[in-house]
């Protein structure tokens, strides 16, 4: 291939050397490419407004809804509405308001609340076990680099080192020092954090966890409370969210599902037996009947007890 510099064309020019691959395998190559170019979109970009897309279905016709915003005299509104074909749609806003009234009556029951403590309790334990490992190489560091400022001034009086290398290496190791002990106190910080009391307070006012998250963490808040595809119905979140939400919440429903299609049992692990464990002698003991798919519970309970962790 030849560039004319004057006028910008391009020409195949036969070279004198052996082709890698043949002209025709050239040619489907730079076809496909150039297919894969026309292809390519611009991804959607998530926005506040529409924070529940993705997570809803039309009550109409049952495909899943998507959004966007309408321009009007003074500011945009945005709406969740199907796709040609089908003319179903709804103010966003409208829609969202409602699933923050929802988390704002949300109440756990026992045992799950207690259940989040020994979940929360099990986190920290393996994060301390680590924040501690981290420490002790630190403080092992810091021991190191002093040791270093020590050699370096004995170096100094011998006459082995000049004055400017012996500043370098003090001011090398006291910013090495300065950093490991600010690493060090982040670690204590971090051990701190999150009692299980904390956690308790938080799963019983998700409304104000989920207020002041970011984005990411509200939309993976909602995907653990709402089935893969939630039909958007005009009764509202008590009808639509999944069957751990309603379970340990206790959210009552006048047509409740026990087949949601978003099963996590599969996530279940062996380590985690020991909270199946603790719900099933709980209903034992008070002689109440025990909810089905414990595992779908164990394991809801688990990433939202981990996702508050995170924040």
């Amino acid at each position: 291939m030849w560039k004319d510099s004057n006028t910008g064309k391009e020409y195949d020019i036969d070279g004198a050397h052996e082709p890698l691959i043949s002209s025709v395998l050239f040619g489907k190559v730079q076809m496909v490419i150039d297919k894969r170019k026309r292809k390519t979109s611009k991804r959607k970009v998530l926005c506040e407004e529409l924070i529940l897309r993705g997570f809803l279905s039309c009550p109409e016709c049952g495909k899943n809804l998507t959004g966007s915003a309408s321009k009007g005299r003074s500011k945009k509104y945005h709406y969740y509405h199907c796709h040609p074909g089908c003319n179903f749609r709804v103010r966003a806003d409208e829609v969202n308001h409602q699933f923050v009234e929802f988390l704002k009556k949300l109440k756990a029951n026992e045992p799950y609340t207690t259940l989040v403590g020994m979940i929360q309790d099990n986190f920290k334990t393996a994060s301390d076990r680590k924040n501690e490992a981290e420490r002790v190489q630190k403080a092992s560091m810091v021991e190191k680099f002093s040791d270093k400022m020590v050699n370096a001034h004995d170096l100094f009086v011998k006459g082995d080192i000049d004055y400017d290398d012996y500043l370098l290496i003090q001011s090398n190791c006291k910013r090495q020092i300065k950093t490991c002990v600010e690493e060090v106190k982040q670690l204590a910080i971090l051990s701190k954090k999150g009692s299980s009391q904390e956690i308790f307070c938080v799963l019983n006012k998700l409304y104000d966890f989920y207020t002041e998250a970011s984005l990411d963490v509200k939309r993976e808040l909602i995907s653990y409370m709402l089935p893969e595809k939630a039909i958007l119905l005009k009764e509202g979140f008590d009808e639509m969210v999944n069957e751990p939400t309603r379970i340990v919440f206790n959210i009552k429903s006048s047509n409740p599902k026990h087949d949601d299609q978003d099963n996590e049992s599969g996530s279940f692990q062996v380590m985690d037996e020991k909270y199946l464990v603790f719900i099933e002698n709980y209903f034992m003991e008070k002689k109440m009947v025990q909810p089905t798919n414990l595992k779908n519970i164990v394991v809801f309970l688990k990433k939202i007890t981990l996702l508050i962790i995170r924040g």
